[in-house]
């Protein structure tokens, strides 16, 4: 069964949890502390609740060039804790593999194949291969019809062997027949061998009843792999994604200029924020004074009352143009269509980042030996 972990991505970066390195960094730093060319790093509760003025956690190994030893070794930073993520589905290391691509390519192209959710959590989807429930069958029906409406698209013209098909998946009982429909289409495959150690008749031989449950684990997923391939060789996706790349380049214009905007006010808010200082310093300088005139003391609360509201207004502005930014990088995020691997470590173990509700954490799949 291969297996999956989830880490959270840390900053600095790590070296990929690879013992070897973090043997030569403990050894160097004992190095250090036993020739008296470094202090211990203290990782105390005491050091933690002072440490915001300290050195930053950081790794000393290598040694730097020319540089001296720091005179206080800098903590060592937290290494990020891997946790095993359960799937309802038992895969082999290929399998898993393609369910991770697969899952990548939904969370991407959630919007254009109007999942829901868009943003279909890995569980989810495992659970769609699964179906131990209704709940997870409507979202495999989901996932399937979307796909065979956009390979039926690129079907044109009466003569094309797929012309019927195509018009029964245009037809209002897709719902209900895709795992026939699909069985169909798998009659003509010469290359599904590449995703699945099953058999092309043998998966298909269940849904063409149309049991979408008859077919085995690796089968579905290898079924919903060979889809998905087949969607991302057609001229309607490649249209959607050339429109999606104006888009891209649309909405990174519109950021850099919500950044421009968002730096002016900030910098309008800093002079706002000076002359209310300013204003207030005037007046009270002016209590060692003699009593200034009714005059005076209307203008200068005139002009606090001024300087206040206009602060409040570019605050109110600059918390709008903050969200309008992080909502553009939301929408810059989900619509990237690449994910590729961060690394392979010394162990063969594969780092992934990908897209969706998961993309601040770090994917981390065993390799076939060890799963």
């Amino acid at each position: 069964n291969g297996r999956v972990s989830m880490g959270a991505a840390v900053a600095p970066c790590f070296p990929m949890d690879d013992d070897l390195l973090l043997h030569k960094e403990v050894s160097y730093r004992a190095y250090l502390v036993a020739s008296a060319r470094s202090a211990p790093a203290d990782d105390g509760p005491a050091s933690a609740l002072g440490r915001r003025g300290g050195a930053p956690p950081a790794y000393v190994y290598p040694p730097a060039l020319r540089r001296p030893a720091p005179p206080i070794l800098p903590p060592l930073p937290t290494l990020p804790t891997a946790w095993p993520v359960a799937l309802a589905v038992r895969l082999g290391y290929s399998g898993t593999t393609r369910l991770l691509v697969l899952w990548d390519m939904c969370a991407r192209l959630g919007g254009a194949f109007q999942l829901t959710p868009r943003r279909l959590p890995l569980h989810a989807l495992a659970h769609a291969l699964a179906c131990h429930h209704p709940i997870d069958y409507a979202l495999a029906t989901q996932l399937h019809c979307a796909m065979l409406r956009v390979i039926a698209r690129d079907v044109t013209g009466a003569d094309d062997p797929l012309a019927g098909w195509a018009e029964t998946v245009g037809g209002p009982l897709l719902a209900l027949t895709w795992p026939a429909l699909t069985a169909q289409l798998l009659a003509g495959a010469d290359d599904f061998e590449a995703y699945s150690a099953v058999p092309a008749a043998e998966a298909a031989r269940g849904m063409a009843a149309g049991e979408w449950v008859a077919a085995t684990e690796e089968a579905r997923v290898g079924v919903l792999g060979w889809l998905a391939d087949r969607v991302l060789q057609t001229d309607t996706l490649r249209r959607h994604l050339d429109r999606l790349a104006d888009s891209i380049s649309a909405k990174r214009k519109e950021r850099a200029a919500t950044v421009a905007l968002h730096e002016a006010v900030n910098a309008s808010l800093v002079d706002a924020t000076a002359r209310l200082a300013q204003t207030l310093c005037s007046r009270q300088g002016q209590g060692s004074r003699p009593t200034p005139s009714a005059a005076k003391a209307r203008e200068s609360a005139a002009a606090e009352a001024t300087d206040r509201a206009a602060i409040a207004s570019l605050e109110r502005e600059a918390a709008a143009l903050e969200t309008k930014r992080r909502d553009i990088d939301l929408l810059l995020e989900g619509m990237s269509v690449r994910s590729d691997v961060l690394g392979v470590d010394r162990r063969g173990r594969v780092y992934r980042q990908l897209g969706g509700a998961l993309s601040a954490s770090l994917l981390l799949q065993l390799p076939e030996a060890a799963a």
